[in-house]
Parts: C-alpha cells; structure tokens; sequence
C-alpha cells in the first residue's frame, strides 16, 4: 500500500492532530462512539494513501454510509467490557467446570469472586453483543448487498454464523443478564476467551471499523462536506472549487486551481487578510483527499501527490543550533532533496525567509521561487510581504500565478474581504492595526515607576492571586514557559528534565512546583540558593527507593483508624478474607508498612550524613532539625523494623503510622522531597560548572541585572557574554546576521533570570541581580487560527499583553526577539521603531530587542539609556564563521543568501 509521505511539521501546521487545548482536524471527524474506533481513525490519519484507486475505493465506502446516516448500533460499554475481556488472557483466571463446591458458593454469598465476577460480566457483554450485531445486519441487509460495503458485510456474516461460534449464538440475548449456571458460564469462558479468541478479536475489529465508517459519514452528512476524485500522479493537476477551513466559522470559500504549465501560487496580502488560513485550508483539504475523507469544499480533484511539506508555524531549535532563518533554510532543504529524488509534492511554504533581513529575504524568496518553476510535476504556494520580489518574478515568463487576497478600508478600519483576486497587493495596514489596538496609547498613561497597579488582579499562570503566602508572586505566562522551554518533563531540552535528578515522585512534584513559582524577595532566594550550594559543598547523597516511597505515601493518605481496637478488628478481618477467598489487601498492608520503614531508614541515613559533615554556617539548619526531630522521636526510636509482621503487630503499625504519628510521617515526606530536590539541583551545578545568583532588593537607580561570562546551561561549550542592565540603561537592542545567535543569547538571559529568581543556579562566572515581578517573552509566538489570527496580529497581541503588563507599572524583564518579523518591512520599520520607543521609558523595567531591521537602531541611537549590541560575523572565504561574542554597536552584516548557497539548495533544484 502507496502512503503519501507527511512529517511532523507538516501534521503540525495543519493541525492534523493538534496542541494541547487546540481543536484539532481528527477531533473533528472523531464522532467514534468506542475507544478502538477512535484509535482506529487515529491510524488512518497516520498513513494517508498515495493511490488514486484505493482512495476512490475507499471514498466511496464513506460515502454509502454518509447518504444512509446510520447511527453506531451497539452500546459503546458494551464494546469497552468485550475488549477488556478478551484483554485476559491469563488461564489461571479461567473458571472451573463441574460441580459447584461449597467453598464457591460460600465465595459467592460473602463476598463476589474478583474471578467469577470477571468472567461472568465479560460473558454476558458478549452475548449481548452477538445480539446486537447481528439484529444490525439483519437490518441492513438490503442495502448492503451490491454496495461499497458488501464485502466488509460479508465477512461479518460470515463470522457471526461460523459453526465454533453456534454455542454463543445459542445462549445470546437481548437482556445484559442471560440465565447461566456456573458450568455453562464456565464453557462459554472457554470458548470465547482461549478456543474462540481470535474469531471473536476479528468481530471487534470489524465493529471498530464500522464505527469509524458511521463516525465519518456522519460528519460529512451533518456538515455538507464532499468527496474529493483522486486522479493519477501524471495529470498534475489541483483543482479546489470553493475551498474553505472546515475549522472557521463563517469560513469564505475560494476557487484554486495548479497545473503542470501554473505549478506556482504566488500569494500576497496584508497582515490579517486570511493568508494563512486560506493556505491552511489547502493543505488539510488535500491531506484528507488522500484519505479518502469528505473535505471542506465543493468539490477537489487532485492528482496524487508523494507528499505534502509546509512551513507555515516553524519555529527555532536551539538544541541543534538552528536558528528561525537557518531552521527555515533548512526545511527548504528538505523539501529540494524530496523533489531532487523526482518526488511529486505539495509544497506550502508561508512567508518564506521572514526570519532574516529584508535584502536577504528578497533575493532569497526570488531564488528559490524560480528554482520550484523547474519542478512543474509538484505544485508549490508561496506567501510573502516582500511585494517586490512579485513584480520582479512577474516580468518573467514563469509558470506562476499570482493572486492576494484584499483589504478594504473603511476610515480607520481594515475590512477583509477573503476573497482571492489576481494580481499582487500593495496593502500595508500594520501599523493600523497596532494603533487600532491602543497599545501605543496604553505605553504612554501606563505607569513608569515601581509598584505596581491595585487594578491587576491576577497573575498569568494559572489565574493565581497575585500574592501567595503575602508575597508578591512572580508573574509570566504559557508563552514564555514556551519560548524559554523551561517546564516539560517529557520535553526534550527543558529546564525541568536539566535539573530533574529527582529520586522520589514527591520530589519531581515538588522541583515542578518550584518551576512554575519563582520567589519574588532576595531573602528567600538567597536561601535556597545557600542551601543548594551548601548541600552541594558537602557531599550528601539520599539512598531512597521511588517506588517505596510512593506505597508509604499512599498508605498514609488513606483511612485511619479510630482506635488501637479498631486497627486489631481490621487487621483480623483482612487476615481472614485472605485465608478464605485469596484477598489481597492485608498482604498489601504488609508491604506498605514495610515501604514506610523503608523511608525511615533513609532518612535516618540522610541524617547521619548531615550531622557527620555539618558545618557551622549551616543554611539547611533550620531543614536538618525539623528532620532530627521526627526521626529521634521516642515512638519512631523504639519502633522495631521488620518483615513480615504478625496480625497485632500489623495493627500496632498501622495505629502508630496512620493514626498517632501520621501527621508527624507527612511532613516527614514532605522534608525528604525537599532535600530530594535541593540535593538533585546540586548535583547538576557540581556536573556543569554552575554558579549561583546573588538576588537583592530593588533599589532605586541600582543595577537591575549584571551577568558575567552568562551561557546557556543546557549546551555544551557555549560562549559566554557579559552584560548590565540598570535603570540608566535598562534596554538592549541587538542586532546580527542569521545564525549569529541573537536568540540563543535571549533565551540564555530569559533562562537566567528565571533561574535565579528561582534560586537555582545558573551558567555564569558570576550573577547578580534585584528582584523582580516578572518575565514575558516573545520568541516563538505562532499564529492562532482557532481566534483567526495571522502570525502579525498574534505578534501585535502578544505586545498588547506585554504592554498592559508593563504599563501597570510592574518591575519586569522582556526580550522580544525579531520585533513584528510577520509583516511587511515598512509597518515592521515603523511599529519596532515605536514600541521601542515607548518600552524605553519604563526604567524600572529591562528589556531586550533583536531585529534584523538595523534602519531602526540607527534612529533609536539618540535615546540615552537603550544600549545597542550585536552578535558578529566573520567572513572566512565564502563560508561564515560566528564568534558568539556579543559585540558594541549595530551590524551590518548580510549573509542569508551565503547559507543558502552553502547547503546547495538552488543546485538541488536545478
């Protein structure tokens, strides 16, 4: 089977599978009513094909079910309990035939047989999905004979009437509950969880694929969407009759069509016009064409394409060195070796080289543009602010169209039509929109002192009270966490995997919380720092099991007993049930007194080694008694550990842990999972060569930040800089070539100021610093089709959040990096030059700014407390090399199109 090739950043940009909280294009056609239907379209939208026929084939199955309008015939719990049934394959849980014992009746009467309880469920679910079943088909019979589904219907036919199955035909019933004696139970166990298995695994796969038939019929039916005509690969063709985002409410539709003599769409437009979301809507059409799948359109034919590749939301990746313009260098990369190895693509490809400067951009867009004309077997759409580069394709004779999509003002007041038209825009509404916004407004009556507004209620993580425990809690937001990459634990590169050594589940529960609340007073940072530092300068280790620790955890957190009675009346009866009917719980009860003893003895091997090599200037003093304490109280003291424990003695522990000593056990936990945490962070700064901050209290006019020899702690043989921010000069605009490093060096501050005010330590020779409230960010920010905003208006509202945080007179730290690189270079020049401006003013806060646009350094140079920096290139022969070292001044390097060439890509095409 022919799969059409797609990649993470395609399925990404599409939306195919979606962000967390973000609606995605599977979500839409997932109205499965059971857990393996939804896994199974999962798998589908994995692997699109790449075979005109077998979509056509498979098309037309989803549409016999979307003009009948069957609704899913079996009761999904019915479906779950059959599966989970035949998930046990375990024989020791079959039941006996025979006669029935007096010891299994007794069973039953006192309390159910977690066995006989099992199977009886799992047998009734499956009779009465036989039942239902096979009443469906009855039904629909007639129209299944002769149709797109005939043969599927048939094999279910068949199935359900196999002769090894006539026993459970036998006794199949409307109602959950069929009379069955123990040994029918017992043979029907036989048959249909070890004989029969597989016939009856072959049932659920056809019920799964039944319900993802219905599931997208329905969809299609309901939403009035159509069915695409794959043609063959040679035909070249891509025809869209009023294509539009199944997503988009009130969506406008458009007509598209590339062919082998127009491969190319040449599309331009103002920022908000719909750009995106018009190249978005092509793209996931197309992806679901290949499926076979209804699509949001009145009609597509497409010739079968090998893959589909965009770049629409492609971000940075500082773990390779990549930065946004290399990162988009190389995607085209990419994308050339696919077609160089005769690949016949859809190629969508938004704001191509926005990332660098505008001479750059310019050449490079022009190109590669040309180069993609020589591949007219592949269709290519291409979207760009740089007009210029347009008309100059557009005096050649090139197989390219060239539409945009329009603006039309109304006084102040951009209307957006969505409508393509041919030709190239010359609409510039960028700055319109920033000052539609007010944000220029807010940046002049906002507050530029400390202190704080009495108005801003709420902080931006998770809604909290701006203050905790009657401090200040430090403000930031899910973009910043982003674009800094610090929380994640399954997040390849964040700040939490860097620092989780963590030994104990409380322990990670705890170094998260830590991540998200950094410390807002000097006092309390430069304590955990000293305590993290003194941990480490000692040499202590915590020998603790994870797993035993969560048993003690557990175990403590459930019922207690009134009394000593009451534990000895429960232990006995536990005992009993186990004796009995092979209970489990007072077998577990052992082991988790044995998992409380455990932790003990590491906490009393923690405190050994504390006392053995405490020091006079002991931070974690206050830590190490309130350990001391709980460890040498006289009821832990004379507690005797041992395994296994007699029934009295199993009801004097749980007494003592649950009820007497529980709360003292609590915290006893809670001690360990701190030191868990500080002993990890200290672990990490002896391997990397850490330092640690010096947090003071802000004092008017003082320095605000100063970093000597700062790098990035999570890479390797960095480069460090050195920097200080005070309220004399409290912004930096940086600038440099692409690959130069500007990003990094952001992230590298963002990442340190957030770790210090942390307390943890972080990647310099030395740091020092006065509080502040917070940090935001914009590094990464994508566009937002769910609220219909393009890359620059999500640009212009992530500074309109920024701005009323700034505005309300909070002390905070902002990096923005590459100001409003989604727009044109006119409205880039103007609303950088602007905001900058204005953020200037706010000397209490400290800010830095990267652009590629150095026309506007030059006109900032005049405003005595912006410092202007950036990151250099040195030219070796054709090959560029990049010093890391941040350098006085502003660039006038421009070396976009030398990477280009360096990694071939025009030779590629050609």
């Amino acid at each position: 089977m022919e799969l059409l090739k797609i990649d993470e950043q395609t399925s990404n940009d599409l939306g195919i599978f979606g962000r967390p909280g973000k609606t995605s294009v599977y979500d839409l056609y997932n109205k499965t009513s059971t857990q393996g239907g939804g896994t199974r379209l999962a798998l589908l939208f994995k692997a699109p094909l790449a075979d005109a026929t077998e979509i056509n084939a498979r098309a037309e199955l989803y549409r016999f079910f979307s003009l009948h309008g069957y609704v899913f015939p079996i009761d999904a719990a019915t479906v779950g309990a059959v599966a989970y049934y035949l998930e046990n394959e375990d024989v020791r849980s079959q039941l006996q035939g025979g006669r029935e014992s007096i010891s299994s009746k007794f069973k039953q009467m006192v309390a159910a047989d977690a066995d006989f309880v099992f199977v009886r469920d799992g047998v009734q679910a499956t009779l009465r999905l036989f039942y239902e079943v096979r009443t469906f088909l009855k039904g629909l019979a007639p129209e299944a004979k002769g149709s797109p589904y005939a043969q599927q219907y048939d094999a279910f036919v068949q199935l359900l009437e196999s002769p090894a199955l006539a026993v459970v035909r036998q006794h199949m019933t409307e109602k959950f509950e069929a009379k069955l004696t123990p040994v029918m139970l017992s043979e029907l166990d036989k048959l249909i969880r070890f004989d029969q298995r597989d016939l009856l695994l072959q049932l659920l796969d056809l019920l799964y694929e039944l319900d993802v038939l219905i599931s997208v019929g329905q969809v299609a039916r309901n939403r009035g969407f159509h069915f695409a005509r794959a043609l063959p690969k040679e035909r070249n063709v891509l025809h869209y009759k009023q294509v539009y985002h199944p997503h988009v409410e009130g969506a406008i539709a458009n007509d598209l069509r590339l062919d082998q003599d127009h491969n190319i769409l040449f599309l331009t437009g103002a920022n908000m016009a719909g750009k995106s979301t018009l190249m978005k809507s092509i793209g996931v059409a197309l992806y679901l064409g290949h499926m076979g799948f209804p699509v949001a359109a009145e009609s597509l034919e497409f010739s079968v394409r090998d893959g589909i590749y965009t770049s629409i939301n492609l971000s940075d990746n500082l773990a390779a060195g990549a930065s946004h313009y290399y990162a988009e260098v190389l995607r085209v990369k990419e994308v050339a070796a696919e077609l160089q190895a005769g690949r016949q693509l859809l190629v969508i490809f938004d704001e191509l080289f926005r990332g660098t400067n505008v001479k750059d951009a310019y050449d490079a867009t022009i190109a590669v543009t040309r180069a993609f004309t020589n591949k007219n077997g592949s269709q290519f759409i291409i979207s760009t602010h740089i007009m210029e580069a347009g008309a100059l394709l557009k005096g050649e004779p090139l197989s390219i169209n060239y539409q945009f999509l329009p603006t039309e003002m109304k006084g102040n007041v951009p209307v957006y039509t969505r409508v393509l038209r041919d030709g190239i825009t010359d609409d510039r509404q960028g700055m319109i929109i920033i000052q539609n916004e007010g944000i220029l407004e807010m940046l002049d009556a906002g507050r530029r002192t400390a202190g704080g507004s009495s108005d801003t209620k709420k902080c931006w993580v998770g809604g909290q009270e701006d203050k905790i425990d009657g401090a200040q809690r430090f403000v930031t937001d899910k973009q910043t966490l982003t674009d800094l990459n610090l929380l994640g634990k399954y997040k390849t590169g964040s700040m939490f995997n860097l620092f989780n050594r963590v030994k104990t589940r409380g322990g990670e529960l705890l170094l998260e919380d830590m991540f998200r609340s950094p410390l807002t007073e000097a006092a309390a940072i430069n304590k955990r720092a000293a305590c993290i530092q003194y941990l480490q300068g000692i040499g202590v280790a915590l020998s603790i099991d994870r797993e035993q620790t969560e048993s003690a955890s557990h175990y403590l957190t459930e019922s207690r007993p009134a009394g000593l009675l009451s534990s000895l009346f429960s232990c006995y009866k536990e005992k009993t049930q186990e004796v009995l009917y092979r209970s489990q719980a007072y077998y577990i009860q052992q082991k988790q007194i044995f998992a409380v003893q455990e932790v003990l003895l590491a906490a009393s091997g923690l405190l050994g080694q504390l006392l053995k090599k405490q020091r006079e200037d002991n931070p974690c003093k206050e830590l190490q008694d309130r350990l001391d304490k709980i460890v040498n109280a006289p009821a832990i003291k004379k507690f005797q550990p041992k395994y296994p424990y007699s029934v009295r003695e199993t009801a004097q522990c749980q007494y003592l842990f649950r009820n007497k000593f529980r709360l003292e056990l609590e915290e006893l936990l809670h001690i360990l999972y701190e030191f868990d945490v500080y002993l990890s962070v200290a672990e990490v700064a002896e391997d990397k060569g850490l330092v640690y901050a010096e947090a003071a209290d802000r004092k008017e006019g003082g320095a605000l930040m100063e970093v000597v020899d700062l790098r990035h702690p999570a890479l390797s043989n960095a480069v460090g800089n050195s920097i200080t921010l005070s309220a004399a000069e409290n912004l930096v605009f940086l600038t440099g070539a692409n690959m130069a490093g500007k990003s990094t060096w952001m992230k590298t501050l963002g990442v340190s100021f957030y770790l210090a005010h942390m307390g943890f330590p972080v990647g310099a020779a030395r740091m020092s610093f006065s509080v502040m409230e917070g940090i935001f960010t914009s590094i990464n920010v994508p566009d937002d089709l769910s609220l219909g905003w393009s890359h620059f208006y999500s640009e212009v509202m992530r500074v309109k959040v920024v701005s009323q945080a700034v505005s309300s007179g909070k002390r905070l730290f902002v990096l923005f990096d590459e100001l409003f690189k989604g727009t044109n270079v006119k409205d880039a020049y103007d609303a950088t030059l602007a905001v900058t401006e204005k953020l200037a003013k706010y000397r209490s806060c400290a800010f830095v700014v990267s652009t590629h646009i150095i026309e506007v350094g030059e006109a900032l140079m005049g405003i005595p407390n912006i410092q202007f920096f950036y990151m250099p290139t040195v030219m070796k022969g054709a090959v560029p090399q990049y010093t890391y070292n941040m350098t006085p001044g502003i660039t006038t390097d421009r070396q976009g199109m030398i990477i280009i060439e360096n990694e071939k890509i025009l030779e590629m095409l050609h």
